[in-house]
């Protein structure tokens, strides 16, 4: 009876590294999920916040345009405009003297996002 007690030890003895073998890659399976996750969820924040960046950038943008078009009434684009260190794009301006609106493209860059949109049918008044 020694001797069988002796087998069943060694056999249980394999039995629990086996288990925590498969425990512990478990828990590192899991671990790597739960980062790429974590991982993913911060990356779609920083792309959220790199857009409204660049969205309130280009808003910036287009104000100084108006701004500049009203100082100036034959401002018509076509620039980089600088803004405390962030440059916007303005394309080419299409002013309507008799309506007073205006549509012109702007472009903003922040980082590696680029936001683009036309502004149309603002008035200068």
């Amino acid at each position: 009876m020694c001797h069988y007690n002796q087998h069943k030890t060694k056999t249980g003895g394999y039995t629990a590294l086996l288990l925590v073998t498969i425990v512990g890659f478990s828990f590192l399976v899991s671990i790597g999920v739960i980062s790429r996750e974590v991982r993913r969820a911060q990356d779609r924040s920083l792309a959220s916040q790199l857009h409204l960046e660049a969205m309130s950038l280009a808003e910036t943008c287009r104000q100084e345009v108006l701004v500049r078009l009203f100082r100036d009434t034959t401002y018509r684009g076509n620039e980089s405009i600088n803004l405390n260190g962030q440059i916007c794009s303005v394309g080419q301006l299409v002013v309507d003297v008799a309506s007073g609106e205006v549509a012109f493209p702007v472009s903003a860059t922040i980082g590696d996002y680029t936001f683009q949109t036309e502004y149309k049918n603002q008035s200068l008044d």
